[in-house]
This record gives C-alpha cells, structure tokens and sequence, in this order.
C-alpha cells in the first residue's frame, strides 16, 4: 500500500473524530493535505481518498499502534481535549488533555526527520480576571484551564521550536454535542425552536469559525510557527448580534429575558495576528445553514 507521505504533504490529527478535530481533517483534504484522522469515533470521519482513518484507543497501547501507522506524517496536530469545568472528573481531566498529550509529544519527538507539532489549547488557561495575552503568566482556576496548560507546557518541553501551541477563544460552529452557547443555538434554531438569552447579551466575543481551523494549520506549518500564539475570530460580536443573526437566518424568534435589568456582562476578546486567514462571522454563518441544509 501506497504511503501517504509519498502523494504530498501529510498530517496526523489526533482526536480526529471530535467538534475540532473532523472539521480539520475534511479542511486540510481540501487543502492538497494527506490526512491521517486518528479517533476513537472512527464513524464521525468523512471519507476521502487522502484520509486514512486510523481508530483508536487512548490507552498507552492504542496510542503506540496509532503512532506507528502514522510516523511518517511531517505535521501532527493534537485536537483531542475533555471539556468539563463541573470537577465532576477531575483525573480524568488530567489524563486526557495532560498526561495523554505527554505521551503523544514524546513519541513524536523520538521521530526523524522531525516533523512539527500543533497543540490547540483555550484561553480557559487565563484566570477569569487575567488580562488575556500571550506574555501574560497564566493563573487558571478551573481543573480544566490547569489541564490544557500543563498539556502546552509538555508539548513545548518534549518539541522546543518545533511546537506551536494555539490558545483559541471559544469555537463555534455546527456540533453534535454542542457545549458553547452560540453552537446550541445554531442546533436549536436549525431544529426549529425559538432561542432565549438570560440578560441583554452585550457582551462581546471574537469567538473562532471552525472552518478557519484548516487554512491556520496550513499557515503555521508553511511559515513554521511556534511558540504561543492566541487566536479569536476576526471581528469582536455582542451574543445579541450573534444570536440574532442566527435566528434570523433560520426564522425563529430570540427572547433576551431580563433584558431591562443592568448586568455586568465583561466583554471576553482575544487579540489576533494580522496575519491570519478569518471569515467574518456573517459570511462563516451562511456557509454553516447551507451545509445543514
């Protein structure tokens, strides 16, 4: 069998299955990409001729036979993270988005030639009273925040320069499970039911367009990024706006309760390179109703 690193570039995305992951893995087949989609969730992956689906356990054995089927790959990109600030399962926390991405970062790092490692983090690695800056020490107080930092830290030990660590704001776009509140009220909308939004909403997001995810990866690896970079949508959007925007498309209505009530809604915006390849929220919007439809 043909190897994929023969027909191209190549990638490995690890949790290829997830929200993140499948978006990407589709996105960089479009790009010219050789994809080597390594999940859990194997049936969440499109089929195409320069995807490899690879399944997998995540345990230290189903990681290590996943890495041989994909060594040859110049790109890896570690999307797999649990999202959970409840503390319900707090080893597990660990153990998914810190000790796992550990072991991936050091099977990685043992490979020649070298390839290069993105590793998507969240802004959650901030304190809820942190300025957000990439020159700012992080001081996170949720399980979560602390797990997806150490994962950073670990990937940058093992891969040095070679590693590029990605904080992104919140990521919207259509989800299965949708956990971010402007996804469920692209689902709840698209299924026909009015949206509600506890307050004004005049707080300001530059949430990430999932379909943007692919055309960022591609440009980290050709200018060779690393470090940390922090990375938001392109234009900073009240919930109103968003949440309005979506209903109208979908010709449902919105009801902002306790609209007269002031509330102290803080505004939560990330600084982003010029440099970057973004789709204004109004235009990444219509092209996610045209793919539901």
């Amino acid at each position: 069998m043909t190897e994929l690193s023969e027909m191209g570039k190549t990638a490995a995305v690890i949790g290829a299955g997830g929200f993140i992951g499948s978006r990407l893995v589709t996105g960089l087949a479009k790009l010219g990409w050789q994809v080597y989609a390594v999940t859990s969730q194997a049936q969440n992956v499109a089929q195409s001729l320069n995807i490899k689906v690879i399944s997998s356990a995540w345990t230290q054995r189903g990681v290590e036979s996943a890495f041989a089927q994909a060594r040859d790959a110049g790109l890896w990109v570690m999307t797999g993270a649990r999202v959970d600030f409840s503390d319900r399962n707090i080893l597990g926390l660990y153990r998914d988005n810190a000790l796992l991405s550990e072991g991936w970062a050091r099977l990685i790092a043992g490979l020649s030639p070298k390839p290069r490692i993105i590793y998507l983090s969240s802004i959650s690695v901030y304190g809820p009273r942190q300025e957000i800056g990439v020159k700012v020490s992080p001081e996170p107080e949720s399980h979560y925040g602390l797990s997806k930092l150490l994962g950073e830290r670990l990937c940058l030990a093992y891969l040095g320069n070679r590693c590029l660590v990605l904080r992104l704001s919140g990521v919207w776009g259509r989800e299965r499970n949708p956990k971010l509140f402007v996804n469920r009220c692209l689902q709840q909308a698209g299924e026909g039911h009015a949206l509600a939004v506890n307050g004004p909403g005049a707080a300001k997001r530059n949430y990430l367009w999932v379909g943007d995810m692919a055309r960022i990866a591609d440009r980290a690896y050709e200018r060779r990024w690393h470090g940390l970079r922090l990375v938001g949508g392109p234009q900073p959007i009240s919930m109103r706006e968003m949440v309005t925007a979506i209903a109208d498309r979908f010709g449902v209505t919105v009801n902002f309760t306790d609209a007269e009530t002031p509330q102290l809604e803080m505004d939560v915006l990330v600084k982003i390179p010029p440099e970057l390849p973004l789709t204004d929220f109004y235009e990444a919007l219509d092209i996610e109703i045209g793919d539901m439809n």
